[in-house]
């Protein structure tokens, strides 16, 4: 790769470089011939060992990430729906909700990040162009609190994921 970059642009790869070893939290290490890293690199945070726990931006990402998919749902496809006039609106986006909420368990086993998804959830739910936002927010949080709360109760297993969603599903009834 060196042998094609032109000599005015080595500067500024190399001030790139910099940057990002400053984010990292340190200078980039120098590589060795044969491709590897030298002693001393830090495994990118994706690759931390199980036994150590997920730093609490990581879960708030993930949560950000889960959150914002779900936010999307209720805010494109509730309006719809709701324009629509159909009945039981609220359980049908529920039922969507639920089922994001199981598949992000799977995704991302750590605790706490179904209550902080609904939270994020229901903030973004505040900037739909909707005449009804008030309730719609109470309820998609508490959905994430019901989740939580069987999932730890009884488990992250098909048990648990079952009862929660019956639970937080049959909420907008």
């Amino acid at each position: 790769l060196q042998a094609h970059v032109s000599d005015a642009a080595r500067p500024a790869i190399r001030a790139l470089r910099e940057m990002l070893g400053e984010l990292e939290g340190g200078p980039l290490p120098e590589r060795q011939r044969s491709g590897r890293p030298c002693a001393g690199h830090r495994a990118p945070s994706h690759m931390t060992p199980p036994n150590r726990p997920t730093p609490p931006t990581q879960i708030w990402l993930s949560a950000a990430l889960l959150g914002s998919l779900w936010a999307a749902i209720e805010i494109i496809l509730g309006s719809f729906l709701h324009n629509l006039g159909l009945p039981f609106t609220g359980t049908i986006l529920s039922a969507f909700g639920v089922a994001l909420m199981a598949a992000g368990t799977q995704i991302w086993p750590e605790k706490g990040i179904l209550w902080r998804a609904g939270i994020l959830c229901a903030l973004m739910k505040s900037v739909s162009p909707s005449a009804v936002i008030l309730g719609p927010m109470v309820g998609i949080a508490l959905e994430a609190l019901i989740m939580e709360w069987t999932t730890r109760l009884l488990g992250r297993n098909v048990v648990g994921l079952l009862l929660g969603g019956a639970l937080a599903a049959t909420l907008p009834i």
